[in-house]
């Protein structure tokens, strides 16, 4: 594990630290919704530089579904399944690639209901199509991936709440290379 990733597990650690300690001495929220969701998320990917390849910012589009488990009056657990697409442009001295990476993520995402608003943090892990060309070389195979995340969402109503959100996403392919992405997203979730 390189120190940058450590760094952000270290962060995502202490950061649902504080949002548990937040929770536990907030009032009680109206009721936490529990059950179904449906969510989408869309917004600018940077990719993490990697063996003498630059990187330029692109875009991560995102759809989860899941279902959230009432832990408390403010807390719910969900368990959801993640896929999307994130793409980015690349560079190696004169010659210009693309990285195109598809994950397949199973993640556990913890809510504090604090009236209208949730922050929330959550981990995931699974598998993720990658193929990257530059210069002629490239490539392309499915990994490991590890995914952590934390934002802040607003209920517009019982049903449909909106949101900010950060996302890192490390994909550990086989050759000993860990790609890196950090993605700053909007998002819209439905509660069946």
């Amino acid at each position: 594990m390189k120190l940058n990733d450590l760094k952000h597990t270290q962060l995502a650690v202490i950061g649902g630290l504080a949002m548990l300690a937040v929770c536990a001495t907030t009032a009680k929220a109206d009721g936490a919704p529990a059950g179904w969701y449906l969510s989408s998320d869309a917004g600018i990917n940077t990719m993490e530089s990697f063996r003498h390849v630059s990187t330029e910012p692109g875009g991560r589009w995102g759809l989860e579904g899941g279902y959230a488990l009432s832990l408390s009056p403010q807390l719910t657990l969900g368990t959801e399944l993640e896929t999307g697409i994130l793409y980015n442009n690349l560079r190696s001295g004169k010659a210009h690639g693309e990285a195109t990476q598809i994950p397949l993520l199973a993640n556990l995402v913890l809510n504090c209901h604090v009236g209208k608003w949730v922050p929330y943090l959550g981990v995931g892990g699974g598998v993720e199509n990658t193929s990257i060309s530059v210069g002629g070389g490239g490539y392309h195979g499915t990994d490991l991936a590890f995914q952590a995340q934390a934002g802040l969402r607003y209920q517009l109503s019982d049903n449909l709440d909106v949101g900010l959100g950060y996302k890192y996403l490390a994909d550990f392919t086989s050759r000993n290379v860990t790609i890196s992405n950090n993605a700053l997203l909007l998002s819209a979730t439905y509660h069946f």
